[in-house]
């Protein structure tokens, strides 16, 4: 069998001590791909809930950025509004 081939575990398994060890192995191979699975589907997500969570607080900044930009603006307007009245008097 080459590398990238899965040996005959059957073939292999019909004579001692791989009887008793092959299936002890294939059950701990199972079991790390299960690990490595759950592993990388926890990365995963909380990749995708850091990348949410980033998302939203620059969404948050952006529109308290965006509202104070509004209030400075309209409080200018409101300052020159005023101070052309008052040079108008």
């Amino acid at each position: 069998a080459t590398a990238e081939e899965e040996p005959d575990w059957e073939k292999i398994m019909q004579f001692e001590p791989a009887r008793t060890e092959v299936p002890i192995f294939l059950s701990a191979c199972d079991r790390r791909e299960e690990s490595n699975h759950r592993y990388t589907t926890a990365v995963e997500d909380l990749d995708n809930a850091l990348s949410h969570g980033i998302e939203e607080l620059v969404q948050t900044m952006e529109d308290l950025l965006h509202s104070r930009g509004e209030k400075y603006f309209e409080y200018e307007t409101n300052l020159k509004s005023d101070y052309a009245y008052i040079e108008k008097l």
